[in-house]
This record gives structure tokens, C-alpha cells and sequence, in this order.
């Protein structure tokens, strides 16, 4: 059956290869994570992409700002142009009105006449009297359209230049804003090499702390090494004891004196060497959580950076906000046009309808005027009817001018308002194109954007969730690190024997053949030793044993033995107890196979 202190370096051999397997896996994570944080992993382009997606929504919308801006100066012109239309219905009725005089005066001055002549003025008369009606009838409601256009076109104009104000300032706003996020990853790409150097080597300096503690772990062979000689050393003090050595007894109890010495400083170097291999151990693996705790904090901080984090000021978030906020603004522009279109496009029509009711009228009024100058002219001189069509012509002129006036205006405001239906017919288009290229690319964009950092948040998960776990299982194997606690009460026992075999009595040897294969026993004991720091032990142990010094403190020389060495050192077999020496001496004779310790 293995024994404790094996099962404990194999234990914490066992808990060493998984904890460099974790290591391993946390040094990839941790650079993935960092690469993912720092853009290296595809984000970086990722984010210029939705930028240069961006962009082009943002430079229509400055383009569309513009033109629409230009598009308001030119729409308060029309406005000015149909306020004067008002004013020119006014001239216009100021102008008619003295034909009312005249149609009376008619009547008047052709009452004396024959009743052929007076048929013809009563006709006049008519005339005017018809177009007093159309003026009041046809051409007020043509004017009232002109003002229903003009107060058309002050609601266009204000909703035009709430909507193009509010989106030329949020538009300049994302641009200032993605200009500083650029600015800002590029900042941190750069700041991220220094990060990447601190975050990797305190990733990999793990590997170093698993190898601290693999260092203190071959201490293991070299305990095995030692106690089998030791092992070794006891088979031959029990071999004298049974008197097989083929040693003079005198010479055999000499070796057992002396053997059992050196033995007993071999086994302080051995709790020596296992209390080193505990105590590097333990540096090794407090390293190990130490860094463990520093990654963490290393990994924890990269959460700083806006690049990948999911609060509102992160870029990714940027990103998606700005999609959804451009999206919206080029959909109200698109709107904006579309009604702008629809009610600009009516307007001309209703203008070049005003312009042949005033033309048809100035026609009609110098029909009326030539009629009258035919008339008086065949009635002839003193009638009075002669001023009167003169009046009548010169009102006539008086409105033609009027109207070829207004109606050159009207000419002027129709092309004005033709060119405006087009300019906006364009925008409309131009804003349905780019709002379906960008609903397009956007779409894409938005999934890239949340699978990047819905990537980069499991990355910090996963190294959070992966150092959580190591750091705990290198805790527990640190609390475990005890080497010297299940072999120090099995040595010392072996100690307490061999302390009393060594202070029992010298014996002088006369015989010089004795002595002889006496010093060659301990040579060939010292040649059976495979390390140096054996071969030291075993020398200073032997001077000090020649220059009457005491090797092994809290001896107590002449006291009673005690049982045999069997029940009390055996770490990892459990053999029945050797019988007790008869005298109560120690008896050397089963030492050996008592510290089998491997």
C-alpha cells in the first residue's frame, strides 16, 4: 500500500498537471480576450466599417441639409412672390373699379340715342357687368388658391426647418462623435500594447509558478534515493545484530555504533530536504494565486476599455445607437421630401391657371374697350361716348399692364416652382436609396456588432469563470502541500532507535585486522551514496563522531531501548512488530526493513 507521504507528492504531482492544463487554457483566454478588447480580432475593422457605413448616411444628410436649407431660402421667395399677388388683387380691383362709373355713364349718354345705339351700349354695359361677375367670382377663388399655396408653403417651410436644423446638429453631433471614437481606439490600440506585454506575462509567469512547484516536487526522488540507503544502512545494522556480517563482534557492534550515527544525520537531511520541497512548494503555489489574483485584476481592467464594453459611451454601442438614430433621421428626410414633393407639386398648376384667368381677362377687358371706341366712333363726335371708350381703353391698358405684370411674375414663380418639384423629386429618391443601402448594410452591421461583443463579454466570463476555478483548486493544493507532517513521526521514531543503538558504550578493538574491515565496511557504505549532499553528511557526521562531539541532541545514552523498530517507522507498509530485545537493548536486527518509505 503506498504510503501518505507518497500519496501526497503524487496528489500534488496529479493537482501540478491539471494546473499548468489551467494555466494553458487561461493564457489562450486571456489573449483572446485582449485581442478582442483591443480590436486585433477583427473589431477594429469592424468599427471602421460601421463608421464608413455610417458615414455615408451622415454625408447625405449634411448634403440634404444643405440643398434643403437652399431649397427654404428659395421656397420664402415663392412665399414673398404670393404675398404680392395679394397686393396685385388689390391694384387690380382699384383698377376695375372706375368701370363701374363707366358702365353707369353708358347708360346715361345712350339714352338719347336710337334705340339701335342704345341696344349696342346696354351690350356693353353688359359686358362689363359680366366681368365684375368672373372678377369676383372665378378670379377671387383663383387668388384664394394662390393664398391657400402661399400659407402651404409657410407650414412647409417651418416643418422643413424644425426637421433639417434638428438633424443637421445630431448629424454634425455623430460625426464629432465618431471622429473622437476613432481618435479614442486608436488611443487605446496604441495603450494596448503595454497592456498586452502585462496582461500576457503575467499569464504566462503562471507557467513559471507551476514550475516552481515542479522543482519542489523532484524532491521526491531524492528523498527516495536517500531513505532506501538509509533502508539500506538499517538492513546492515540489523545484519550485525544477527551476527551474519562475518565482522568480529566488537568490529559488528562498532559499525552498528557508528552506522547508526551517520544514519541519524541522514534522516535530518531527509526532514531537511522535504521541509525545503513544503516550504517551495508553498512559495511556488502562493506565487501561482498571487498571479492568479493579478490576471484577474489584469483581465477585470480591460472592461475599461470603450471599445468593447456595452455601456452607452462603449463604441459598440456607438455604433448601434448611431445606426438606429440615422436610420430614423434619413426616414423623416425621406418624408420630409415626400411632402415636400406633394405640396410643391400642385402649386404650379394652380399658378398657370392664375395666369390665364388674368390674361383671358386683360383679352376681355380690351374687347370691351375696342368694342366701345367702334361704337362711338360710328355714333360720332358730341355724344359723349367717344370720352367714355377712351376711359374704357385707357382702364383696359391700365389692367393689362397689371396683369402682364402679375403674370410675369406668376411665369417666373411656375419655373421656380417647377425647378423646386425637381430638386426635391431628386432628394426623395436619393433619400429612399441611401435609406435601403444603409437599412442593408446596417442590418449586417448591427448582427457583426452584436456578435462581436456579445463574443468579447463571454471572453471576460470565461477567464473570470476559468481563474475562479484555478484559484480555487490552487488554494486547496496549497492547503495541501505537507510534506513533513506524515513522515516526521515515523523518522523521528526511527531516529529515537537509532540514537540509542549509537550511544551505547564503545568498545576498543585491539585487533587491527578488526579495525581494518571495520573502516572498509563504512567506506563501502559511504560508495553505496549517489548524491554528494549524502556523501557531505556522511563525513561530517563521521569527524564529528571523531572529535568526541555530540551529534544527535536530547540523546539519552543508557536509556532503556525501546521495542523494535518495526511498529513505529513504517510509512507505507504495516508489517507486524518485531518481538523486543530480552534485556530491553536495541535490537538491530529487523532496522532494515523498517524504513521502507517508498
Amino acid at each position: 500500500m503506498a504510503s501518505e507521504l507518497e500519496k501526497r507528492f503524487m496528489a500534488t504531482g496529479s493537482a501540478l498537471e491539471r494546473h499548468a492544463t489551467q494555466t494553458r487554457e487561461i493564457v489562450e483566454q486571456s489573449e483572446r480576450l485582449l485581442e478582442l478588447v483591443t480590436g486585433k480580432a477583427g473589431g477594429e475593422q469592424l468599427i471602421r466599417t460601421g463608421m464608413e457605413t455610417l458615414g455615408q448616411g451622415l454625408d447625405f444628410i449634411e448634403r440634404c441639409h444643405v440643398r434643403t436649407l437652399d431649397l427654404v431660402v428659395r421656397l420664402r421667395g415663392y412665399q414673398a412672390q404670393l404675398e404680392a399677388m395679394r397686393h396685385h388683387e388689390e391694384l387690380l380691383g382699384s383698377a376695375l373699379a372706375p368701370l363701374k362709373y363707366v358702365q353707369t355713364l353708358f347708360r346715361i349718354e345712350s339714352a338719347t340715342l336710337p334705340a339701335d345705339v342704345q341696344t349696342t351700349f346696354l351690350g356693353l354695359t353688359r359686358d362689363i357687368e359680366e366681368l365684375f361677375g368672373r372678377f369676383g367670382q372665378v378670379f377671387g377663388e383663383q387668388y384664394q388658391n394662390l393664398g391657400r399655396s402661399r400659407d402651404s408653403i409657410v407650414g412647409l417651410i417651418d416643418r422643413i426647418e424644425r426637421h433639417a436644423v434638428r438633424q443637421q446638429a445630431t448629424a454634425v453631433e455623430k460625426r464629432d462623435q465618431m471622429r473622437l471614437t476613432l481618435g479614442d481606439l486608436m488611443t487605446e490600440v496604441s495603450e494596448s500594447m503595454k497592456r498586452d506585454v502585462s496582461l500576457v506575462t503575467v499569464s504566462r509567469n503562471l507557467s513559471s509558478g507551476v514550475g516552481e512547484v515542479l522543482v519542489a516536487l523532484q524532491c521526491q526522488d531524492i528523498v527516495r534515493q536517500k531513505l532506501e540507503h538509509v533502508r539500506s544502512a538499517c538492513g546492515q545494522i540489523a545484519a550485525e545484530g544477527r551476527g551474519t556480517t562475518g565482522l568480529p563482534p566488537v568490529a559488528g557492534r562498532q559499525f552498528a555504533r557508528e552506522t547508526a550515527r551517520i544514519q541519524i544525520d541522514q534522516i535530518d537531511a531527509v526532514l531537511k530536504d522535504l521541509r525545503q520541497a513544503e516550504e517551495q512548494a508553498r512559495l511556488g503555489m502562493s506565487h501561482i494565486v498571487e498571479l492568479a489574483h493579478n490576471l484577474d485584476a489584469e483581465s477585470m481592467s480591460l472592461s475599461e476599455f470603450k471599445s468593447v464594453t456595452s455601456s452607452e459611451s462603449g463604441m459598440v454601442q456607438i455604433l448601434l445607437t448611431s445606426l438606429e438614430e440615422v436610420r430614423a433621421m434619413l426616414a423623416t428626410i425621406v418624408a420630409v421630401q415626400d411632402e415636400t414633393h406633394r405640396t410643391l407639386q400642385p402649386l404650379g398648376g394652380m399658378a398657370s391657371n392664375v395666369t390665364g384667368v388674368m390674361r383671358n381677362l386683360s383679352g376681355h377687358i380690351k374687347l370691351i374697350a375696342l368694342n366701345a371706341q367702334i361704337q362711338a366712333a360710328q355714333v360720332g363726335q358730341g355724344t359723349g361716348l367717344e370720352v367714355l371708350s377712351e376711359n374704357t381703353t385707357r382702364i383696359s391698358d391700365d389692367i393689362y399692364r397689371l396683369n402682364e405684370h402679375a403674370s410675369d411674375d406668376l411665369d417666373k414663380l411656375i419655373a421656380g416652382l417647377s425647378s423646386a418639384i425637381s430638386e426635391s423629386a431628386a432628394l426623395h429618391a436619393e433619400a429612399v436609396e441611401t435609406e435601403g443601402v444603409l437599412h442593408q448594410q446596417g442590418r449586417d452591421l448591427e448582427i457583426r456588432l452584436h456578435a462581436y461583443r456579445d463574443a468579447t463579454l463571454d471572453s471576460f466570463m470565461t477567464v473570470g469563470q476559468s481563474n475562479a476555478v484555478f484559484t480555487s483548486d490552487a488554494n486547496s493544493t496549497e492547503s495541501r502541500l505537507k510534506f513533513v507532517e506524515p513522515a516526521q513521526p515515523v523518522l523521528d521514531a526511527l531516529r529515537e532507535v537509532l540514537v540509542r543503538i549509537g550511544d551505547q558504550p564503545a568498545e576498543e578493538i585491539h585487533d587491527p585486522e578488526a579495525r581494518e574491515a571495520l573502516e572498509g565496511r563504512l567506506r563501502v557504505l559511504m560508495r553505496n551514496y549517489t548524491m554528494q549532499s549524502e556523501r557531505s553528511t556522511h563525513v561530517a557526521a563521521t569527524v564529528a563522531a571523531d572529535d568526541g562531539v555530540s551529534c544527535w541532541q536530547g540523546a539519552a545514552p543508557g536509556s532503556a531501548a525501546p521495542e523494535a523498530l518495526g511498529g513505529t517507522v513504517e510509512l507505507f507498509d504495516s508489517p507486524e512488530a518485531p518481538p523486543a530485545s530480552p534485556k530491553g537493548e536495541p535490537n538491530p536486527r529487523d532496522i532494515g526493513a523498517n524504513v521502507e518509505l517508498f
